[in-house]
């Protein structure tokens, strides 16, 4: 089993995605989009850059908490993580994020 993207809808009418790994549990989820389509193609705009080290930005948070973005080719935010507690948590899950990202399967829900 391999990781996959969800596309829900929220009870707003917008959409958000999920990366979940193989064993089921969510990696990363995205702000709200518009549309599924435009959901749908943030997925494969992460998905062609997120093995790309320089595509993400790491940032510590006023709290003094870690986080990461990640920006597409016209350098655009794709998606922002959660605050981590340390930079080592931070980086690994970017490095997850890394390796589970470029799958290309989505479920909708």
């Amino acid at each position: 089993m391999s990781s996959w993207y969800e596309v829900k809808a929220n009870s707003t009418g917008t959409f958000r995605f999920r990366l979940r790994c193989p064993e089921g549990r969510m990696l990363i989820e995205s702000s709200a989009y518009d549309s599924k389509n435009d959901a749908v193609g943030a997925i494969e705009r992460m998905s062609q850059v997120c093995a790309s080290p320089d595509r993400y930005k790491r940032v510590i948070h006023s709290s003094g908490k870690n986080y990461f973005s990640l920006k597409d080719k016209a350098n655009e935010e794709i998606i922002t993580s959660h605050l981590y507690d340390s930079e080592r948590a931070r980086d690994q899950a970017m490095e997850l994020i890394a390796q589970m990202g470029q799958s290309k399967e989505v479920k909708f829900i």
